[in-house]
C-alpha cells in the first residue's frame, strides 16, 4: 500500500492495531453507511462516535430545531447552534463535517414515520433538488421514546437486513 493510500487509515490506527477490527474491518467502516433516527441525547453521541471511528456515511434524520433546554444533554451542540436556530439534523452535520471531515454527512431534516421510513433508509440528499432517494445504509440507529416509532422502524428495517 502507498503512502498516499495509507494516511487515511493513519487516523485510525489504534482502532486498526485491536485485533478484531484490524485493517480490514476499518475499511469496511469506512465503506459503511449508518441511518440515525433522531439527533437528540442519544443520536447525537450515536453520531459523534460514529464519526470519530470512521463510518464512512453518516444520514441522519431529525425534524427538531436546537433549543437551549436540550444543550445539558445534547453533548454535540453549543449556544451558538442555538442562537443560528439550526435544525438539529444541520447542525449536527457541520459539527461532524469538523470533526471527521473524510466522512460523508448527510443531514435530512424530516419527521420519520411510517410512510417515509424505507425513504429515509434508502434517501441521500441533494441540495439542487431537495431530499431525494437513492442510497442503501449498512444499518441504522434509532432511538425514540415512542413506541410505535420503534415498531414501524423494525418492521421496516428488519425484513431487509438492516439491523
Amino acid at each position: 500500500m502507498s503512502d498516499t493510500e495509507s494516511k487515511p487509515l493513519n487516523r485510525y490506527a489504534r482502532q486498526i492495531r485491536y485485533a478484531p477490527i484490524g485493517e480490514q474491518g476499518q475499511r469496511r467502516l469506512l465503506a459503511s453507511k449508518a441511518l440515525i433516527c433522531g439527533c437528540g441525547a442519544l443520536g447525537s453521541v450515536i453520531a459523534n462516535t460514529l464519526a470519530r471511528a470512521g463510518v464512512g456515511t453518516l444520514r441522519i434524520v431529525d425534524r427538531d430545531f436546537l433549543e437551549l433546554n436540550n444543550l445539558q444533554r445534547q453533548v454535540l451542540f453549543d449556544e451558538a447552534d442555538v442562537a443560528a436556530a439550526l435544525p438539529k439534523a444541520v447542525a449536527a452535520a457541520y459539527k461532524l463535517r469538523r470533526i471527521n471531515s473524510n466522512i460523508e454527512i448527510e443531514p435530512i431534516v424530516a419527521d420519520v414515520d411510517p410512510g417515509n421510513i424505507w425513504l429515509s433508509v434508502t434517501a441521500a440528499i441533494s441540495f439542487s433538488t431537495g431530499p431525494t432517494i437513492s442510497k442503501r445504509v449498512s444499518c441504522s440507529m434509532k432511538r425514540r421514546r415512542n413506541c410505535n416509532f420503534l415498531g414501524f422502524t423494525a418492521d421496516a428495517l428488519v425484513p431487509k437486513g438492516k439491523p
